[in-house]
C-alpha cells in the first residue's frame, strides 16, 4: 500500500491497519457528446437565412446548455418528454411559425407528426412513429370518426361536451349523474381519479349520507331505496353512465319538474336502456334519451351520461 501510494505520488497522513486515512484524486473521467464537425457553421448559415434552431433533448439542463453553446444552437429545451416536445411545436405554430423537426426515436413521433416538415432519422422511427400512427388515424377517421374525435356533442358548430365524460346536475328537472371525486372540480377530464376512500372511512360515509339527503330532499315522496351509483363515485370520476335503476329512481321527480307524463318518461328510459355487451360483458345501462323541456333539452348520453344543450 505504501509503495503504491509513493508510485502515484499521493500524500497520506497515516497508515493504520492497512488503510490510508488520506488519499488524493488520481484522475478524472469526462463523458461528453461529440459535436459533429462543421455543425456550428451550418447553424450559422441557417441563422443568416432567418431560421431559428432549437435543440429538444431529454438530457439535463447543464448538459443541454453545454452542447447548445458548443454547436451554436439558438435555444434548447432540456429534460423534454414526448408531451413537452409536442407542446413546444404547437406553441411555435400558434405564433405563426413554420416548424421543421428532425428526430431519431419513437418518442419523437408525436412531435414529428405535428411539425409542418418532419425528417425521421431511421427507418424504424418512420415505421413505428409515423407510418403506423398515420395508418391508424386514417382507418379511425374513415370507419368511426365520431369515436375517434372524442365522441363530442356539438351544438351550433361548437363542442359542448363529450358522451364519454359526465357532467354534474342538481336541478330536479334533470337526471342526476353519479358523484365525481376528481379535483379541483367534478368530472375534470385532466385529473381522472376515484376518491380512494375505504368503505369504513368517515369521509366516505359522510359524503354518501349527504348525497342521500340531497336526493331525498329533491324528491320527498320517493321512499324507494337509493341506487348505489347515485351516491358513490366511479373509479375514474368521469363516468357518464347511470344504471337503469338510477334512471328509474329519478323518473317521478323529472316528470313532475317538467310537467310530463311519468309513464312516458319511464318508457323513454326503458327504450334507451342498453344491455350487456355481447350479452355477458358489463351491466345493463341507459343508452341515449332526449327529454324536451320547451326550448332546452337534456341529452342523456350513452349509458345515461348527459349534457345540457
Amino acid at each position: 500500500m505504501y509503495d503504491l501510494a509513493r508510485q502515484w505520488r499521493c500524500s497520506f497522513t497515516d497508515f493504520h491497519h492497512g488503510l490510508l486515512t488520506h488519499l488524493c484524486v488520481l484522475g478524472a473521467i469526462q463523458l461528453k457528446d461529440i459535436v459533429k464537425g462543421g455543425i456550428r457553421e451550418r447553424f450559422g448559415e441557417l441563422r443568416r437565412m432567418g431560421i431559428r434552431t432549437v435543440m429538444i433533448t431529454g438530457d439535463n439542463p447543464l448538459t443541454a446548455a453545454a452542447i447548445a453553446a458548443e454547436a451554436g444552437i439558438d435555444d434548447f429545451l432540456a429534460e423534454a418528454t414526448p408531451e413537452a416536445k409536442l407542446k413546444l411545436i404547437r406553441d411555435m405554430q400558434g405564433q405563426g411559425r413554420l416548424v421543421a423537426m428532425t428526430g431519431d426515436g419513437t418518442n419523437d413521433a408525436p412531435a414529428l407528426a405535428q411539425a409542418d416538415v418532419a425528417v425521421a432519422m431511421n427507418s424504424l422511427s418512420v415505421a413505428t412513429g409515423l407510418a403506423y400512427p398515420a395508418l391508424v388515424t386514417v382507418i379511425a377517421q374513415a370507419v368511426f370518426p365520431y369515436q375517434a374525435n372524442g365522441s363530442l356533442i356539438v351544438k351550433d358548430g361548437k363542442a359542448v361536451g363529450s358522451a364519454l365524460i359526465g357532467q354534474p346536475f342538481d336541478d330536479p328537472k334533470y337526471f342526476w349523474s353519479r358523484p365525481s371525486a376528481t379535483s379541483p372540480f367534478a368530472y375534470n377530464a385532466g385529473s381522472s381519479s376515484g376518491s380512494n376512500l375505504g368503505p369504513t372511512n368517515p369521509a366516505l360515509l359522510d359524503a354518501v349520507k349527504g348525497r342521500v339527503e340531497a336526493l331525498r330532499a329533491a324528491d320527498p315522496g320517493n321512499t324507494a331505496p337509493v341506487p348505489v351509483d347515485l351516491v358513490t363515485a366511479s373509479g375514474s370520476g368521469l363516468d357518464p353512465h347511470i344504471s337503469p335503476a338510477a334512471a328509474l329512481y329519478q323518473v317521478g321527480r323529472v316528470a313532475r319538474a317538467r310537467k310530463l307524463n311519468e309513464s312516458a318518461v319511464r318508457q323513454l328510459v326503458q327504450q334507451n336502456t342498453e344491455g350487456r355487451q355481447l350479452g355477458f360483458l358489463g351491466e345493463p345501462r341507459g343508452e341515449r334519451a332526449r327529454i324536451e323541456p320547451g326550448a332546452r333539452r337534456q341529452v342523456v348520453g350513452r349509458e345515461g351520461g348527459r349534457t345540457v344543450l
